[in-house]
Formats: C-alpha cells, sequence, structure tokens
C-alpha cells in the first residue's frame, strides 16, 4: 500500500509481522519478529529511496536486522536500534557513508559480516554487553572511527573486523575474547595503544599488520597460538612481551624497523621461517636453550643485529637464516647443529670470525658468501659436504682449515680462486688427488705446521701483552738477572779458556793420556761440569743437573770434532775459542733464565 505522503511494505520473515515504513527521509520499522534477509540491495523494496532517508527508526518488538536491509544509505546520520534486537545481520548498515555514531544494545548478541563496513564517517560506537560474536569486515574501513571498546561478553572477533580503519587509536579487548581472526586490526596505522584481555588464546594472521603508530604491546600469559605476520610492518614497535606459552613463532615481526631487542620465551621450541625478517633495528637477540630449529629467514637482514648467541639445543640453521646481518662480526655454530642452509649467513659483510661446530657434517650453497672480512674458516672433522658458493666472495679469506683426513665432497667451487688449504699431514695424498681439492696442490700444507705457528704467534703476543701491563715486574727481574750476569758471564768465559787450553795442551801429547777417546771423554765431562755450574747459577740446581747431563750425551760428538780442530792451532785461539764458547753458554743460560722468570711471573699472576 502507498500513498503520496509515505509507502509502507512488507518485510517480515512471515510476510507481514513486520512493516516498513517510509515517510520524508525517515524510514520506520515496526511489528514483531525479525526483518528478512535480501541477498543484494536491489532486492529490497525500498531500494529506490537509499539516497534520500537521513532517519532509521527500529520499533521495539523487531528482533533481527536482516542482511542488505539499509545497505548504502549515504546520507543516513542517525540509526536507533531498540533492545529487542538481538542480532545484526550480513552488510546491514553497509556503506552507510553519512552515519557517524551508533549505540548497539545489549540485547544483541551477533554482529555479522560486513555490517558496518565502509562507514566512512562514523566515528563513535557502543558495542553492548551482550554482544558475543563480531563477524569478519563488521566495522571495515570505518576511517573515521577513533577508538573501541569491545567487552567481555564478546569470545570471537572475526577476520578484518577493523580492518584499515585509520583514524583508530585505541583498542581494549575484553577478557571474554577468545581469539580474533586474520587481519582484525590490519591497517589501522594511527593505532598507538592496545590492551589485550586475559582470555585471549589465538592471535590470527596479519592481527596487527601495517599498524604503524603501535610502539609497545602486552600479550598476555593465556595465549598460547600466534599467526603468521601478526606484527609485521610495525614501523615503530619498539617494546612487546610474548608469554611462555608460546612454542613457535614464525613470521612474527616482519618489517618492525624500530624493534631493537626482543626477548624470546623459554617454552618456544622453533624460531620459524621469516619470524624477524628485516627487522633493521634488531641488536641483539637471545634465543633461549630450548630452541631446536632457526627457520628460512629467520632473522635475514636484520641489518644491525651485532650479537646473537646460538644454544646448544639448536639443530637446524635454515637457509637465509641470518643472511644480509651486516652489523654481525662473529658468530659460533655450536656442536649440536647438524646442517648449515643455503645463504644461512650470506652477505654478513662485517662478519671477521666464524666458529663451525663438530657436529656439523653439511654447509649449504653460498652459506657464508659475500662474508668479505672473513679471512680464515676451519671445517669440522665431520663434515662430508660443502656445496657450491659455499665462501664466494669472502674477498679477504686466506686460509681453510680442514680437520678431516677425508676430503670432504664439493658441490662446485667453494672459493673464487684457490688459497692456502691446511690439512691433516696423514691427508696431504687424499686432498691432492681429489676432485676439487686438486686445484689447491701448490697451497695445500700440514695442519700440524701452522698449529705450531700459533701457537708461538699467540705466545709471543700473550709475553708482549704482559710485558705492556707490568712494567715493574719486568724491571724487577731485569735486576735480578743484571745481578746473576755479573757472576755468570766472567764464570762462563774463564771455565771456557781453561777448558779449552787443556784440550789443545792434551790434544799436542794424547799419549800422555791415555789416546784420544779418554781425552774425548773429559772433553765431554768438563762440557757437563760447565753446563752444570752455569744452569745452577743462573736457573737452580735441578735445571743443572738436567742440562749438564742433557749437553754430555747430546753434545759429545759435535763438541769433540770442535776439540779435534783445537787440536792442530795454537794454544792461545784456543783459549780465544774457549772463552767465546764459555760466553755464548752463559748468554745461553741468561736468556733462557730470562724466559723462566717471565713465565713464572705470568703463571703467578693468573693463579691470584
Amino acid at each position: 500500500m502507498s500513498t503520496n505522503d509515505a509507502q509502507t511494505w512488507n518485510c517480515g520473515v512471515y510476510g507481514d509481522n513486520v512493516i516498513v515504513t517510509r515517510s520524508g527521509d525517515t524510514l520506520t520499522i515496526s511489528g514483531k519478529g525479525a526483518i528478512k534477509d535480501y541477498n543484494t540491495i536491489q532486492d529490497r523494496p525500498w531500494n529506490e529511496s537509499r539516497g534520500s532517508i537521513t532517519e532509521v527508526i527500529i520499533a521495539e518488538g523487531v528482533t533481527s536486522i536482516g542482511r542488505c536491509v539499509f545497505g548504502e544509505f549515504v546520507n543516513l546520520v542517525a540509526a536507533i536500534i531498540p533492545n529487542s534486537v538481538t542480532s545484526i545481520g550480513e552488510s546491514a548498515f553497509m556503506a552507510c557513508k553519512g552515519l557517524s555514531s551508533v549505540t548497539i544494545p545489549d540485547s544483541v548478541t551477533i554482529i555479522g559480516e560486513n555490517a558496518f563496513i565502509a562507514c566512512t564517517d562514523l566515528t563513535s560506537i557502543n558495542i553492548g554487553n551482550g554482544v558475543k560474536s563480531i563477524g569478519s569486515y563488521a566495522f571495515g574501513t570505518c576511517t573515521s572511527l577513533t577508538s573501541v571498546i569491545i567487552p567481555n561478553s564478546v569470545t570471537s572477533i572475526g577476520k578484518g573486523a577493523f580492518f584499515d580503519c585509520t583514524s583508530l587509536v585505541s583498542v581494549a579487548i575484553g577478557s571474554g575474547v577468545a581469539s580474533f581472526g586474520k587481519s582484525a586490526f590490519c591497517g589501522c596505522t594511527k593505532l598507538a595503544s592496545v590492551i589485550i584481555g586475559e582470555g585471549v588464546t589465538s592471535i590470527g594472521d596479519l592481527a596487527f599488520d601495517r599498524c604503524i603508530s603501535l610502539k609497545s604491546i602486552t600479550i598476555p600469559n593465556s595465549v598460547t597460538s600466534i599467526g603468521e605476520y601478526p606484527f609485521s610492518n610495525c614501523a615503530y614497535l619498539t617494546s612487546i612481551s610474548i608469554p611462555n606459552g608460546i612454542t613457535s613463532i614464525e613470521r612474527l615481526f616482519g618489517h618492525c624497523s624500530g624493534l631493537e631487542s626482543f626477548t624470546i620465551p623459554n617454552s618456544v621450541t622453533s624460531i620459524g621461517n621469516y619470524a624477524f625478517l628485516c627487522c633493521t633495528g634488531l641488536t641483539s637477540v637471545i634465543i633461549p636453550d630450548n630452541v631446536i630449529t632457526i627457520g628460512k629467514s629467520a632473522f635475514s637482514t636484520c641489518t644491525n643485529l651485532k650479537s646473537v648467541t646460538i644454544p646448544d639445543s639448536v639443530k637446524t640453521i635454515g637457509d637465509l637464516a641470518f643472511s644480509e646481518c651486516a652489523a654481525l662480526t662473529s658468530i659460533t655454530i655450536p656442536d649440536s647443529v647438524k646442517k648449515i642452509g643455503f645463504d644461512a649467513f650470506s652477505k654478513c659483510t662485517n662478519l671477521s670470525s666464524v666458529s663451525i661446530g663438530d657436529g656439523v657434517t653439511s654447509i649449504g650453497i653460498e652459506a657464508f658468501s659475500g662474508c668479505a672480512r672473513l679471512t680464515s674458516v676451519t671445517i669440522p672433522n665431520k663434515v662430508t659436504s660443502i656445496e657450491r658458493g659455499a665462501f664466494a666472495g669472502c674477498t679477504d679469506l686466506t686460509s681453510i682449515f680442514c680437520l678431516s683426513q677425508i676430503p670432504p665432497r664439493v658441490g662446485g667451487a667453494i672459493v673464487d680462486k684457490p688459497i692456502n688449504l691446511y690439512v691433516p699431514k696423514c691427508g696431504i695424498s687424499a686432498y691432492k688427488s681429489a676432485e676439487y681439492w686438486k686445484d689447491f696442490v701448490s697451497y695445500i700444507k700440514t695442519l700440524e705446521s701452522e698449529v705450531e705457528q700459533k701457537k708461538k704467534k699467540l705466545e709471543t703476543e700473550e709475553l708482549e701483552k704482559w710485558k705492556q701491563e707490568h712494567p715493574e715486574k719486568l724491571e724487577e727481574i731485569k735486576k735480578k738477572l743484571a745481578k746473576k750476569n755479573k757472576i755468570l758471564f766472567p764464570l762462563g768465559g774463564i771455565i771456557g779458556g781453561v777448558w779449552f787450553a787443556f784440550i789443545d795442551i792434551a790434544l799436542a801429547n794424547p799419549s800422555a793420556y791415555g789416546g784420544y777417546w779418554p781425552i774425548i771423554g773429559i772433553h765431554v765431562l768438563l762440557l757437563g761440569i760447565l753446563t752444570f755450574i752455569l744452569e745452577w747459577i743462573g736457573s737452580g740446581p735441578k735445571n743443572g743437573i738436567k742440562m749438564g747431563c742433557g749437553l754430555s750425551v747430546f753434545g759429545a760428538i759435535p763438541m769433540a770434532l770442535l776439540g779435534l780442530l783445537i787440536g792442530i792451532i795454537h794454544i792461545g785461539w784456543s783459549i780465544i775459542i774457549g772463552v767465546m764458547v764459555g760466553l755464548f753458554m752463559s748468554l745461553v743460560v741468561s736468556v733462557a733464565r730470562e724466559d723462566s722468570m717471565l713465565a713464572s711471573a705470568r703463571m703467578e699472576r693468573k693463579e691470584r
């Protein structure tokens, strides 16, 4: 029925139980029961009036607002929903761009999908305490909405419920909410404050993606599951705490450039793929001892990450796990790790020190490629395969130390050009004949020689450092040596001169001494006595006996030959040579004594 002043339509689920009346720019719904659903806005009989309606009045008795009933009432500024309504259907107020505020009564339990989507002028919404479910995209793209309080009655928040609410500044999520879906608050670019109730157990994928104003968030202990990329692109997020109930974090903080540090809960056993991808502000991270797996690109492009400790529990380091971590200077891979994935540490341009654990069996493609400051690398004994380009682009790399006697299988060139290759002495022939390794034939050296050189170099460096740190102790040692040397050098010269003069005389008339062999015997005995006296003065009786006996045995032959030479030259020269030998031996004893005193002083310092 219609008149010039008003129009009426039957729109109840059961026909005439609900009536819609249009009078001027006001639409009134009256009757008992539910307004029926319409598949599209074109299906409703009052659709032609959608551009002129400014007010909607729903009378008491109406229990449900059906699908698309008021959708695209673009000039609607006010809608009164009575306490009799229990549900607001799908797209019920979709794109009512002039609607500025809505009060949803406590009687409503369900807010359907897209119920208020694209209500771009909606600045305020009061959600009643009876609402249990907020449907997917229910308030999506309500770009003027500034704050929302979700009551404790709500148990679920649907996918994209507040998607792209670009003016939303604060959200309080009640304790009754158990989960909120994918992209629930995605794109809320002004969202700075979020309170999540203690009842929440699950946070969906992309839940707070692109919330670029979000600086901190506390996730309650009730949360046991977090989806993928929940905080990705939150550029100013600096503080966040994750509860101990979480066991796996995957795609968690991608592109959170403001995050500087993060403590991973002890409950976490897996750091999944892309967990901290492109967190360029991250400088340090603590990985707990329970973590077993570090996934693909977990810390990739964390360009300011300076330190990370990988615990002994980790067994796998995934592909690209720490790639392009330009500030990382050193890394220790524990013995528990079996495999290093491809590009795992590639383009870590400041990485200068790498310790590969003894449990590693495989090094992936380009695992350390582009680590320009890496100078040497040690390949553990259990490594059986090294893939192509593992150390390509490591321009400062000069040495590879392979601890295995059996050459690891190589899947292609692992360095840009042959460099020094140190292998076990017993494995040299195997490396020289093995595929790829044979290209290093001119560079292959033994590990044993290099280890000895490194040991000596280290000892020298430590000694010089000790001297610089303890000048007063060094001066004390020098004074003691000077005092001993005043006795040592003159005595050594005198004994040496007498000793060689006797040898010269004895060799001139060997028969007087029973032949050459007794003279050589006396010669060796005198050598031992001289050494004993000098070492006694320099280092004490114990060293005197040891060195005296030692030189008597091992110095017999060269000294005997020297004695024969002395026998054919003038006695004056013999004495001079003897004095020089005595002084030289005194010098040797003095130097040895200095080394001994320095070693004792350093040891005493360490014990303290």
